[in-house]
């Protein structure tokens, strides 16, 4: 009741827009909602200012798993923004006003709010992944770090590092290859870092953030057989710690006996694709974690087999943890670089996922979101 003895009055339900798409492979496009306040005791209004977006947004939109969500579906994980609202269990550690990203997890779930391409998103802080913006940076920047540099951190993570060991990361130039070269080197401060990746550009980029040996892949007839040269060559009486496949295929894992250090000695094989190349249609597994396992019989049995083959297994799918923390503060010191792509007004979005999805771009592509 108020003091006049009327029911309490309601705040106005606040206007959204939203990119969304309605089932697999349909054109996405603005929809426009409202939502209700109050928030959920552990949640916070996040009037997003710029969002990023990967390769698995593309697959979630051609997935064949959106038939399982009915309704529209919001496109887009990664986030930056201001707090406009903080629920009731929250108010000790956030203020409405703070500068905050992070990473919207909950994957395929139907409302125009289910994405972070959207004016306003609802973070739930036991669910998603949320920091304040670390110093020194763009909102852009902000917005163009959480998936990827996450994914990196837990695929390195599965292995025992130390200073002596020796990582190899195929597809080093992908948005995630290159937080993972600048964590091995940076965070995990191993001995050496090898990675695949194209000449020119790629290969430079590659180097200036801390690999120590690249492997053209388009110039090899077989990767596999450049990458047992590298260990036959420059690490005498050792195998690679841990392996971080960003890019899928089977043509490594034919070879890891020679190429992987076996699982009683602390390492992993991650991937985050699957035995599918990534230019091949993937769109059915490139979600990772149990659902890639699902897919493929063959990935089932070499998980279920690890503990005789010794081979460590994993298929990745971020989740949240203190990885964000460490995140923000990394960037925040200057220890990582945030590699920006391009930058879109969020109306452009056709060519920033044509961007996206011709496998072209160095880093991450940032789409504004604007008001209206």
């Amino acid at each position: 009741m108020n003091i006049f003895g009327g029911t309490k009055l309601r705040k106005p339900a606040i206007a959204n827009k939203a990119l969304t798409y309605l089932t697999p492979g349909a054109e996405p496009s603005f929809t426009y909602s409202k939502l209700e306040t109050p928030l959920k005791p552990n949640e916070l209004l996040v009037h997003v200012q710029a969002a990023s977006i990967n390769p698995l947004d593309s697959h979630l939109i051609e997935s064949a798993l959106s038939w399982t969500v009915p309704g529209e579906k919001g496109i887009g994980r990664d986030f930056a923004g201001t707090i406009k609202e903080v629920g009731s269990n929250l108010t000790q550690k956030w203020s409405v006003g703070e500068s905050v990203c992070g990473l919207f997890l909950r994957v395929l779930k139907n409302g125009p709010m289910t994405g972070t391409l959207s004016t306003y998103i609802v973070v739930d802080v036991n669910v998603d992944a949320v920091t304040r913006i670390p110093e020194k940076i763009t909102i852009e920047e902000a917005a163009a770090w959480p998936l990827t540099f996450g994914t990196a951190f837990r695929s390195l993570s599965y292995a025992k590092l130390d200073c002596n060991s020796h990582v190899c990361i195929l597809g080093g130039s992908t948005a995630v290859g290159l937080f993972a070269i600048q964590l091995a080197k940076n965070y995990f401060k191993v001995a050496k870092i090898v990675v695949t990746c194209s000449s020119g550009f790629s290969e430079e980029l590659c180097k200036s953030l801390g690999a120590d040996v690249t492997v053209d892949y388009r110039a090899m007839h077989n990767v596999a057989d450049a990458l047992l040269l590298v260990v036959n060559d420059t690490m005498p009486g050792k195998k690679f710690n841990v392996i971080v496949d960003c890019v899928g295929g089977k043509d490594i894992l034919n070879h890891w006996k020679a190429l992987l250090e076996p699982s009683t000695m602390g390492s992993a094989y991650v991937t985050l694709v699957g035995d599918s190349p990534t230019d091949k249609d993937t769109s059915h597994i490139s979600v990772g974690g149990p659902t890639a396992y699902l897919t493929n019989p063959i990935m089932i049995g070499r998980k279920l087999t690890g503990a005789f083959t010794k081979l460590n297994y994993i298929v990745e799918s971020v989740a949240p943890g203190e990885w964000i923390n460490i995140g923000r503060d990394l960037i925040s010191r200057g220890q990582i670089m945030i590699i920006v792509d391009s930058v879109y007004p969020w109306t452009q979005y056709h060519a920033a996922f044509e961007k996206l999805n011709n496998r072209k771009a160095h880093g991450k592509i940032v789409l504004r979101v604007e008001d209206f």
